[in-house]
């Protein structure tokens, strides 16, 4: 089972980028999907410096399909919502360290657990 049969098709084509402002010229229906493989955070990113891999979410690199279902709602939720009385909205060039944080994260609980599933989590 792949995780695109676990998506509806609503679901999978949200654009990512769904409430973050965009750079002129970026029309939201070209922006990458939360059913995409591989995210592109690029149109919301306005420092000129920004190297191009942490602009980027690659999602096709994780073998536990659990896993990518988890960091793909974490990372959507954080890109999108804010946490009120917490955090606010993660800014776009911010999610690949988000992602690689929070994907070791879910390593080692996998590792002295056994397994990770946040759906249990309250």
């Amino acid at each position: 089972m792949s995780i695109h049969s676990q998506m509806s098709e609503v679901e999978a084509t949200r654009p990512v980028l769904a409430t973050a402002p965009l750079k002129a010229g970026f029309d939201r229906r070209q922006l990458s999907t939360y059913g995409d493989d591989r995210w592109d955070l690029s149109p919301a990113v306005f420092r000129n410096n920004a190297r191009r891999c942490h602009l980027t979410v690659d999602f096709s690199i994780i073998h536990d399909l659990q896993h990518a279902r988890t960091l793909r709602q974490f990372l959507y939720a954080r890109l999108n919502f804010d946490i009120p009385g917490t955090r606010s909205r993660l800014r776009p060039d911010a999610v690949r360290q988000a992602f690689n944080r929070a994907r070791c994260f879910l390593d080692f609980v996998r590792a002295h657990c056994g397994a990770c599933d946040l759906n249990l989590v309250d």
